[in-house]
């Protein structure tokens, strides 16, 4: 399968200022490019849950080592929580990151 690589994406991680008591700023780790796929709710949520309008999207990004759950995803001025880490398996070398956008 052939992905496009089009989209840019930004992985930031969220670490506290030079003192401890600052606040929470964003330390970007990565630039990468990615294939994105929206996705919908019900293909994670169990049969009591049903589904849901949140917007969750697939990421697909070649290869990159030390991606970090905790990780935080900033898309078209939005900004996503990964969900879920899975390498693909294949000679395509890729990772896919399922993350959730989240309420501003």
């Amino acid at each position: 399968m052939t992905f496009l690589f089009k989209d840019r994406i930004r992985l930031f991680e969220l670490v506290h200022g030079p003192n401890f008591h600052d606040p929470l700023v964003k330390r970007y780790v990565m630039n990468v490019f990615a294939n994105v796929r929206p996705l919908r709710e019900c293909e994670f949520a169990t049969r009591e849950i049903g589904c849901t309008n949140s917007e969750i999207k697939q990421f697909i990004v070649r290869y990159t080592r030390d991606i970090k759950p905790h990780y935080k995803i900033e898309f078209k001025g939005k900004e996503y929580s990964i969900i879920r880490i899975v390498k693909d398996i294949g000679k395509n070398y890729t990772i896919t990151l399922v993350a959730r956008v989240n309420a501003m």
